[in-house]
């Protein structure tokens, strides 16, 4: 990944930096020789994926409910001067309810909504009770743009936010999605994007055990090349 020196030791130093090196080099990749306009970037935590899109993209929804990891994201885009985001406080899911969400109190590491993901709670988690809202109705009633590339990151709700995407789920060109699987839990995220005329590559496997692992994939859109 060709960026800038300053910008490159920052995120050395970050986890994901380092154990998803495959990705954000993709990613970063793809949007080099993309003209994208609109990038929603949806389980944001400190926004690493803002960053590194704030370089080519003209505007990011950064998606962020966990408080820690979203004023992480505020002082590092404030570091580089960064602006051309706005931040998303509301969770998205395939329904518009109340849900409870599980949020890590001391790092915001582990935020999904409760009963979604195959990562077990930690002592320092608490439960909070939240509205989560469809992709489809967001945009429909507010003045947030849709993505024409957009990264998931939710630690288990993949398949339910990309299913509240609805009919605009056909407007986005590209999408980078961490999926949360186990023995009980199948792809059915590949599953559902490829039923929607999109192409699939995955870019990394991490096997944490039989009950937790990740498989990252980058789907692109058949229907709009």
């Amino acid at each position: 990944m060709d960026i800038a020196n300053e910008k490159q030791s920052f995120f050395s130093g970050w986890v994901e930096f380092q154990t998803e090196k495959e990705v954000i080099d993709e990613f970063y990749n793809t949007i080099q020789t993309n003209d994208y306009e609109v990038f929603w970037d949806v389980g944001a935590y400190r926004g690493l994926y803002t960053l590194i899109a704030s370089e080519t993209i003209p505007f990011t929804y950064a998606f962020e409910p966990a408080p820690i990891p979203r004023q992480n994201l505020h002082e590092n885009c404030s570091h580089f001067d960064i602006t051309n985001y706005k931040t998303i406080t509301t969770p998205l899911f395939n329904k518009t309810e109340q849900q409870e969400l599980t949020i890590d109190t001391t790092s915001g590491s582990r935020t999904f909504i409760k009963g979604t993901s195959t990562l077990p709670e930690r002592d320092t988690s608490k439960t909070v009770t939240k509205l989560v809202k469809r992709p489809d109705e967001l945009i429909k009633t507010t003045t947030i743009s849709p993505p024409d590339i957009l990264k998931i990151d939710i630690e288990g709700a993949e398949f339910e936010v990309l299913n509240g995407f609805g009919d605009y789920l056909q407007n986005i060109s590209t999408i980078f999605v961490e999926i949360h699987l186990s023995k009980k839990k199948n792809n059915s995220v590949s599953e559902y994007l490829e039923s929607n005329g999109f192409s699939i590559t995955t870019l990394l496997t991490r096997k944490q055990s039989d009950e937790d692992y990740q498989k990252f994939i980058k789907a692109e859109n058949t229907n709009s090349s």
